[in-house]
């Protein structure tokens, strides 16, 4: 895999800066605190020192957040059930609320809690189990991580020992493909397959079989309008798949997301979601926990604000290193791609770390010393080929503790082991398009040459737009090729093109296809067709679809 400098000169024109990203939240903190997680406080000199008002008239009320089950999918809204009076002093059981407050019957505050609630699990764990947190953050490759996460990156390399994958490689365009790997073993068409028309409650997701070897198991995501359950038309889950799920209130907080700018009171809203998590996980202490919290409201869209959260990952990964949360848990932090829009993408850098993401894997002091050989693999396999769907076998394979049995799935290798060095993205199952491997590449520097590979992609597009949206899309219209290259894999016979290019109207694409099909052959002359600009605003008229991208609406 070829390696870059992620402060080469290259990247210095797409960065704002190379310090950490200032976000400034200025508003008000919410006039209700929290003492030991649950009990509700009026604070006081907040309300009179920022509110400016006398406490003496000041009542609150709460109303508890829900899944909406009215609606489909029951994930894709909240509802508030009715309002009652909150008393101070006493322990407040609901998981998730909004509270308001009023002075004199006119109302100085409304906002949303997170609530962190103990609950029992259905079945006994093992005292020889070791709990997993899968921390995630969308869009950061690895060479973007060393640029924007340096605080963070810093104390998981150094305080807790972590162990770094530096040629992990993705093996689908987007988050869903490479998420469904990591938390169910399957491709992402088998899950579609599974999922069409019907919700994911049957899919063999992680927490499952957690939660069957009594774990408590939690499911949290940022970005509601990206939602890897909902987002495009999919139908999310008709039970609440795991133990703790506070889609409702994050989806909540979205409401407000627009207007406050990401910031409830001095405080970004992702630092709450991290609070929530630390303090159920300290509440959990004495029970074995399987954790999924997906962050993205500041990487997915932007390729610097990724680290606004560097800090904050870091002192949550300090708060939970200084409860000895990490004697007994496996980390696993990583992302899931590179950023994939515009510029970045047009420069060799930036289209080669799209394709490998960030891994770390940190785990027990314990857990090292008893398996001296997997400290040994997880050192070897630093430098070697692997992808979300190792990680799933890899995750999967804790859930044998303490009769430990680092197998293989049917399509990952497991990361306790060594991978072969000779492994190639066919044997790993990386489509051509998403390889990171060094290959032969020819470019075409001839315009005449390259042209016509762009027109064969660019009629392909229309097509498929015309299909997938009658008369609603615009014809698009070849402007300028960009690039060209015929690559050919370095254990492939199989001859690909590439070409990136502008459109009228506005647009860029990246396809890749087939040379020379032989007859009978099952591959299509375009294999893979990728937008690379930010596109939602052209796609307005259209209904959810992964397809959007191939549309721009017309008169847009």
């Amino acid at each position: 895999i070829p390696k870059y400098d992620p402060f080469t000169i290259g990247v210095l024109p797409f960065t704002e800066n190379l310090t950490r990203k200032q976000k400034v939240c200025k508003h008000k903190d919410p006039p209700v605190v929290f003492r030991d997680t649950n009990v509700p406080m009026l604070d006081e000199f907040l309300v009179k020192n920022i509110y400016k008002i006398s406490t003496t008239n000041v009542s609150c009320f709460y109303s508890r957040v829900t899944r909406n089950h009215s609606a489909s999918p029951p994930d894709n809204s909240f509802a508030l059930g009715p309002e009652s009076s909150l008393s101070f002093g006493r322990p407040l059981l609901d998981e998730f609320v909004r509270i308001r407050c009023n002075s004199s019957h006119a109302e100085f505050y409304s906002g949303f809690h997170l609530i962190p609630q103990l609950k029992r699990s259905q079945y006994n764990a093992s005292s020889d189990q070791m709990n997993v947190l899968i921390l995630g953050m969308d869009s950061v490759s690895r060479l973007n991580m060393n640029r924007r996460l340096p605080h963070s990156s810093k104390f998981v390399r150094e305080s807790l020992e972590a162990f770094e994958l530096v040629a992990y490689n993705k093996i689908g365009e987007n988050t869903f493909p490479n998420l469904m790997a990591l938390l169910s073993g399957l491709s992402d068409e088998e899950v579609a397959s599974m999922t069409k028309n019907r919700t994911f409650d049957h899919v063999p997701f992680l927490w499952t079989t957690f939660k069957r070897k009594g774990y408590q198991t939690v499911f949290m995501e940022e970005m509601p309008e990206w939602w890897l359950f909902i987002y495009p038309a999919r139908k999310g889950f008709r039970r609440r798949p795991t133990d703790y799920y506070p889609l409702p209130i994050v989806k909540a907080f979205y409401q407000s997301f627009r207007k406050m700018s990401g910031c409830s009171g001095t405080r970004l809203i992702s630092e709450i979601y991290l609070d929530y998590i630390a303090d159920l996980i300290f509440l959990m202490r004495q029970q074995r926990f399987f954790v999924f919290l997906w962050l993205g409201d500041w990487s997915h869209s932007d390729f610097n604000a990724a680290g606004i959260m560097d800090e904050p990952l870091r002192d949550f990964l300090e708060k939970l290193s200084s409860r000895g949360v990490f004697d007994n848990t496996a980390l696993f932090f990583l992302s899931d791609h590179g950023a994939r829009s515009l510029p970045m993408r047009n420069t060799p850098i930036g289209a080669h770390e799209v394709n490998l993401p960030f891994f770390f894997l940190s785990l027990p002091a314990w857990f090292k010393n008893k398996f001296p050989g997997v400290v040994e693999s997880l050192r070897v396999n630093r430098n070697r080929l692997t992808t979300p769907y190792d990680v799933h076998a890899t995750i999967g394979s804790l859930t044998s503790l303490p009769d430990f049995d680092p197998r293989p799935t049917a399509r990952g290798l497991n990361l306790f082991r060594q991978v072969p060095s000779w492994r190639t993205c066919e044997e790993a199952l990386i489509p051509f398009q998403f390889c990171a491997c060094e290959r032969a590449e020819e470019r075409i520097e001839d315009n005449s040459t390259a042209r016509p590979y762009a027109l064969l992609s660019l009629a392909f597009i229309n097509t498929e737009a015309q299909r997938h949206f009658p008369g609603m899309c615009a014809t698009w219209t070849l402007d300028a090729v960009l690039d060209a290259t015929i690559m050919r894999g370095v254990a492939s016979k199989t001859r690909w093109f590439r070409v990136v290019f502008t459109t009228q109207p506005k647009g860029q694409f990246q396809v890749f296809g087939t040379l020379h099909l032989k007859a009978g052959s099952k591959k299509k002359p375009v294999e893979f067709v990728e937008r690379m600009d930010w596109y939602s605003n052209r796609t307005r008229c259209l209904p959810p679809s992964v397809a959007q991208k191939l549309c721009s609406c017309k008169g847009a």
